[in-house]
C-alpha cells in the first residue's frame, strides 16, 4: 500500500500550542497573602506619574509645532472661534443667571420662602419640572395650613348649648308673659 496520506492542515511536530504547560510542570497558584508591600506599589505609582508626564509634555509639543505650521490667518481665525465660543458661553450663564432671577422673584410674590423660590426658578430654567411639582407642592401645602390656623384664630366660638352660657333675654322675656285664657 503506498504511505499514508498525510493532512496537509496538521502540523507534522506534535508540540503543544502555546501557553500550555507539559503535563508533569503545572504552575503553582498564587498565595491569596502573596500581597505586594507598599514600596513596591510607590514604585509603580512613580513609573506611572513619570509615564503621564512624558506623554503630556509630548502632546504640549505636538501641539506647540502644530500651531507653529498653522498660517498666520489660520491662527487669527482658530483664535476668534476660541474667543465666540467663550462670549456664547458667558451669554448663555448670564440669560439663565438673568431668567432665573425674575422667575425667583415672581415666585418670592407668590408666597414662597427664598430657598424654596430660587429653587424652583432654576427647575423651571433647567425644564425639571418634577423638582418644580414636588416645590409647588411643598409650597401649598404650607398655604393651606397657614389659611386653616388663621381660620381658626378668627372664627366664633361654637355654641353647643351647653349650661355655662349666659341666660338668653328673649327666653327669659317670653317665659315671664303669663298667658291669658
Amino acid at each position: 500500500m503506498p504511505e499514508e496520506i498525510k493532512d496537509v492542515n496538521q502540523p507534522e511536530n506534535k508540540e503543544k500550542p502555546e501557553g500550555t504547560q507539559p503535563e508533569g510542570k503545572q504552575e503553582k497558584p498564587a498565595e491569596p497573602n502573596n500581597v505586594p508591600d507598599v514600596q513596591a506599589l510607590m514604585l509603580e505609582i512613580a513609573k506611572q506619574k513619570r509615564t503621564i508626564d512624558k506623554l503630556s509634555s509630548e502632546a504640549a509639543d505636538y501641539k506647540r509645532k502644530w500651531k507653529d505650521t498653522l498660517s498666520t490667518q489660520e491662527q487669527a481665525s482658530m483664535e476668534k472661534a476660541e474667543a465666540e465660543a467663550a462670549k456664547e458661553e458667558e451669554y448663555k450663564k448670564l440669560l439663565k443667571e438673568n431668567t432665573v432671577f425674575k422667575s425667583e422673584k415672581n415666585y418670592l410674590v407668590l408666597g414662597y420662602d427664598e430657598k424654596q423660590a430660587h429653587d424652583a426658578a432654576v427647575a423651571q430654567y433647567d425644564g425639571d419640572y418634577e423638582t418644580l411639582y414636588k416645590i409647588q407642592q411643598e409650597v401649598q401645602d404650607g398655604l393651606i395650613k397657614k389659611k386653616q390656623e388663621e381660620w381658626l384664630k378668627t372664627r366664633p366660638q361654637v355654641q353647643t348649648g351647653g349650661q355655662n352660657e349666659p341666660e338668653d333675654l328673649f327666653l327669659k322675656g317670653f317665659n315671664s308673659v303669663k298667658p291669658r285664657f
